[in-house]
């Protein structure tokens, strides 16, 4: 992207890039929601009021059965598609 636009990446100018969306598949055997926000944050050691980083990423529950979209039941490949 910062190619095609002949952008200068070492310029003093901030340059706009695409926002990032990070996502985990969940398929293992604890039980857990159908959605759930993780947060980077949580794993540090010392807890701060403000962390220096922080990273959020969204957690999809892709087990047989718990996989829904407005209500209605979908495969994990049918998800994934959607993403």
């Amino acid at each position: 992207m910062i190619q095609k636009e002949k952008r200068d990446l070492y310029s003093g100018k901030r340059i706009q890039i695409p926002a990032p969306c990070f996502v985990v598949f969940y398929n293992g055997t604890e039980e857990q929601p159908e959605r759930k926000i993780l947060r980077l944050s949580e794993s540090f050691y010392r807890q701060t009021e403000e962390a220096g980083l922080e990273l959020t990423v969204l957690q999809l529950n892709i087990n047989p059965g718990q996989i829904s979209h407005d209500g209605l039941k979908i495969s994990s490949n049918e998800l994934i598609r959607k993403l």
